[in-house]
């Protein structure tokens, strides 16, 4: 994690074993009341939920969708605990890695990203009244306002999933919003694959490489999961 935001508002969680992983961000949004409490709350929720998902690979799509619901019936719980405030808000961004394949969930304009030899490949889009104009969806605006987000109220509308094969030597990341104020994906993808290259630890150099060209004004927070070049024996 990175950024010179005062209050923490990014969380992450992770569970992995030497066949599955799950890695989410979540990022609370700054204008709502207790941001990174329904974060921590929000990141934790669809990690545990996401955590199960080999016994649902059957039928992933209802089980993937489900998410939002699980994390909503968490902060709900953690309004009543007084632990978030009702009106509390947060981004998610999840990405569930499994026999060859890699489920990217959205819910806002945090980002999960597949870069393949040096190149994003594949990425979420962002939640956006700009983004909804550009692709056709949402009147015209420049408007970087949310339009999905995870909320106790459940109001912030379902998961965008899509589905991606991977292939050995692919990267997934999954980044905050303040990654990409400063850091293109295409520029991540260039220091990633220069850390495979270099066998270095490709967030610590994706991090730094935000601090060089002088760092995020929001809270920067990435996971990098690589998938090995060989099969483990």
């Amino acid at each position: 994690m990175s950024g010179s935001r005062y209050e923490q508002q990014d969380a992450a969680a992770i569970h992995a074993t030497p066949r599955f992983a799950v890695i989410v961000v979540a990022d609370g949004v700054s204008s709502s009341p207790d941001a990174g409490a329904c974060a921590q709350v929000a990141a934790r929720s669809a990690c545990d939920h996401l955590a199960v998902f080999p016994a649902h690979r059957r039928d992933p799509a209802p089980f993937i969708h489900s998410t939002a619901d699980a994390v909503t019936q968490d902060l709900r719980a953690a309004v009543t605990a007084g632990r978030v405030h009702e009106r509390s808000q947060s981004t998610l961004a999840a990405a569930v890695v499994f026999r060859g394949f890699c489920w990217a969930l959205s819910l806002g304009d945090s980002r999960v990203a597949l870069v393949r030899d040096g190149q994003p490949i594949e990425s979420t889009t962002r939640h956006s009244a700009a983004s909804a104009h550009a692709g056709g969806l949402g009147p015209r605006s420049t408007s970087p306002a949310l339009t999905r987000w995870a909320s106790p109220a459940g109001d912030g509308g379902g998961v965008t999933v899509q589905c991606w094969r991977l292939v050995p030597g692919d990267a997934v990341l999954v980044t905050s919003d303040g990654v990409d104020d400063v850091l293109p994906p295409w520029r991540a993808a260039q220091v990633i694959a220069t850390a495979h290259r270099d066998e270095c630890d490709p967030a610590d150099m994706v991090l730094a490489e935000i601090d060089a060209v002088g760092g995020a004004v929001d809270n920067a927070t990435i996971a990098v999961l690589s998938i090995p070049t060989e099969r483990s024996r």
